[in-house]
C-alpha cells in the first residue's frame, strides 16, 4: 500500500516546552491509525503538527509533500482535519458542511444521511446538541478528496450508535484510498475498528502491537480485559492498575 502520512524524526511543543521528541510515523492508503495516551500526551499536537497548523522540526509528507511547505491552495489536497472542538459559529450545519475542503459529493449526501444530519442542515449551530454539532464536524472532513483525513477524538460526545457508525465511516473513508490517523481516548468500542494503533509514552509513539493491555497499563495506569466479539477484539478498562496513583 502507498505510503500517505510519513513523519521522521519530527520534533514539535509550544514555545520552550517540547511535547513531542523524535516521532517516526507512516500511515498508509486503507489504514485507520490511532494514537492513544493520557489527557496532555501530545495527541493533539501531533496531529496539529502534521496539518501544518504548529511549526516543527524533521519532516512530515502527506501524499510526498513536505506539509510546512506546501502553499495554502495545496492543502485541500493533502488534508482535511476535524479538530476536537470547535466554535458554535452563527451559521446552519448546511453552510457548514459547505466549507468542506476538497468536497467529495456523493460521499457527502451518503455521510449526511449516515450521520443523521438531513433533518439538521437548516439550524444553527448554536440550537443544536454536542453530539450532532461533532457529527456535522466529521462529516465535513470525511467528506474531502484529500489523501490524508486527521480527526481528533472522533467519538468525543456521541451516544454509542454514532460511535460505531462513525468508526465504520472512518474505515469506509480508507477503504476508498485515504489514509485515515485518529486520536482516541474511548478505547471501547473504536479501539476495534482500528488498524493499526500507536500510545504516546514520553513524547515518543510506540506501536501497541499484540501485547495491547501491557502498553495500555504502562500509558493509562489501569488493568484492562481482552474480549473477542464477531472477530473484533475490544479492550475494556476494568480497574486502575495495583501501585497507581
Amino acid at each position: 500500500m502507498t505510503e500517505v502520512i510519513v513523519v521522521k524524526g519530527m520534533s514539535t511543543g509550544y514555545g520552550d516546552r517540547r511535547v513531542l521528541e523524535g516521532v517516526d510515523l507512516v500511515v498508509r492508503e486503507g489504514e485507520v491509525a490511532a494514537v492513544i495516551g493520557p489527557n496532555g500526551s501530545g495527541k493533539t499536537t501531533l496531529l496539529r503538527a502534521i496539518a501544518g497548523i504548529i511549526p516543527y522540526s524533521g519532516s512530515v509528507k502527506v501524499a510526498g509533500v513536505e506539509v510546512s511547505s506546501a502553499p495554502p491552495q495545496m492543502r485541500p489536497r493533502l488534508l482535511s482535519y476535524a479538530p476536537a472542538a470547535v466554535a458554535r459559529a452563527d451559521i446552519t450545519v448546511g453552510d457548514l458542511l459547505l466549507t468542506s475542503p476538497n468536497p467529495d459529493a456523493g460521499l457527502m449526501e451518503w455521510l449526511i444521511e449516515y450521520f443523521g444530519l438531513r433533518g439538521l442542515l437548516s439550524r444553527r449551530l448554536w440550537e443544536i446538541s454536542s453530539g450532532e454539532l461533532r457529527r456535522a464536524v466529521l462529516a465535513r472532513a470525511l467528506a474531502s478528496k484529500a489523501a490524508a483525513i486527521l480527526v481528533d477524538e472522533p467519538v468525543t460526545h456521541l451516544d454509542i450508535r454514532y460511535q460505531l457508525r462513525v468508526m465504520k465511516a472512518l474505515r469506509l473513508v480508507a477503504e476508498r484510498g485515504k489514509a485515515v490517523l485518529i486520536t482516541l481516548n474511548n478505547l471501547i468500542p473504536s479501539l476495534a475498528y482500528v488498524t493499526t494503533a500507536y500510545g504516546i509514552v514520553g513524547g515518543a509513539l510506540h506501536p501497541v502491537g499484540a501485547d495491547a493491555a501491557s502498553l495500555i497499563r504502562r500509558i493509562y495506569g489501569v488493568e484492562v480485559a481482552e474480549v473477542e466479539v464477531g472477530g473484533r477484539k475490544y479492550i475494556i478498562p476494568v480497574d486502575e492498575a495495583s501501585g497507581g496513583e
